[in-house]
């Protein structure tokens, strides 16, 4: 499915909700004042997000959840969000690619990264945000490389530990 050069604004809940399918292109898009993600990924992979508006959506302006991988996410500017710019969220996400983007004044973080592993952060301007620029939890091996993060009102990269269940022993 290929979605371009469309204005997808003031819906009640997502501006672009894909669930389950993969190979899909969003280009051009201008996608803001939607009342939850500007985009939302659930179980999708190879995806290619790339030059959109994503803007004043009222949580995050893409939302990536629950065993997503292989997608990239470049060239997008994604300014004053209700929550994250981008947030990649819960149960194993792998291998994407966030590159070249600018991400500024969202109301929490720029990039926020939850239970994700071998993803890449590469050469974004991250400027503004409310809370960090970066905020990765539960993730390890992802790659931090040529981004310019600056006056986020808390922390410019902030890494939480590896979570490790407690397990009842005999």
């Amino acid at each position: 499915n290929v979605i371009t050069e469309n204005i997808i604004t003031l819906n009640v809940m997502d501006g672009i909700f894909i669930l389950g399918s993969k190979g899909n292109t969003i280009s051009k898009n201008n996608i803001s004042d939607n009342g939850f993600q500007g985009i939302f990924l659930l179980e999708a992979d190879q995806n290619i997000i790339f030059e959109n508006d994503i803007n004043l959506n009222d949580k995050d302006g893409v939302h990536i959840s629950n065993f997503c991988s292989y997608n990239e996410i470049f060239d997008n500017n994604l300014i004053s969000n209700g929550i994250d710019g981008i947030k990649i969220f819960f149960h194993d996400n792998y291998d994407n690619i966030i590159s070249r983007n600018t991400i500024n004044y969202n109301r929490w973080n720029g990039i926020h990264l939850m239970d994700g592993h071998d993803n890449q952060v590469l050469s974004n301007t991250i400027h503004g945000n409310h809370y960090n620029g970066l905020h990765f939890g539960n993730s390890d091996r992802n790659k931090i490389i040529g981004n310019t993060v600056s006056y986020n009102s808390n922390k410019g990269i902030f890494i939480l530990p590896i979570l490790i269940e407690e397990c009842d022993v005999p």
